[in-house]
């Protein structure tokens, strides 16, 4: 089933995703940070949204794009990462790589960077968990194989392992 929307206004309930990606998209999108609580909004606690861009902000080359392709904005980790935060996000974490100009963004819907800081120091498992969704996230960089390592990654989260 295909459902077409508005970014800035999806046809979704409250907290029924536990993952959203966007690839090659965000430079599109309206209001960036608007758009990102929209996303924010139809994941459920813990979910996942996972942002990767063939271009990461950084290439002087890219801009020849934006005189292109009309309504395209490039944006870079940081701004990325800021637009996250100002949406709700947490647990951000921003991976780039330098060599191709790639960027790849995973942010948590749900509790603070503090809160888990904080439930690690208690529960080894939780700081464990964290370095099993950085590895994933490395593996998908580095192979690029996005649908195998995403689900990974997801089912991973989902399983609490």
């Amino acid at each position: 089933r295909i459902i077409q929307g508005d970014v800035s206004c999806l046809p979704f309930e409250d907290g029924v995703f536990d993952l959203v990606t966007a690839f090659e998209t965000v430079y599109f999108w309206p209001g960036p940070t608007e758009s990102f609580r929209e996303v924010y909004r139809t994941l459920r606690p813990g979910g996942i949204f996972l942002i990767v861009n063939e271009s990461d902000g950084e290439d002087p080359h890219a801009s020849k794009w934006l005189s292109v392709i009309d309504g395209m904005r490039i944006f870079d980790g940081d701004q990325l990462a800021r637009f996250l935060t100002e949406a709700g996000f947490s647990e951000i974490i921003v991976n780039r790589n330098a060599k191709k100009h790639w960027l790849c963004v995973l942010a948590r819907c749900g509790k603070t960077a503090a809160f888990w800081k904080m439930k690690n120091r208690v529960a080894s498992h939780k700081k464990r968990k964290m370095v099993r969704l950085s590895t994933a996230f490395d593996l998908l960089f580095n192979h690029w194989n996005a649908s195998d390592e995403v689900y990974r990654i997801c089912w991973n989260q989902r399983n609490g392992l």
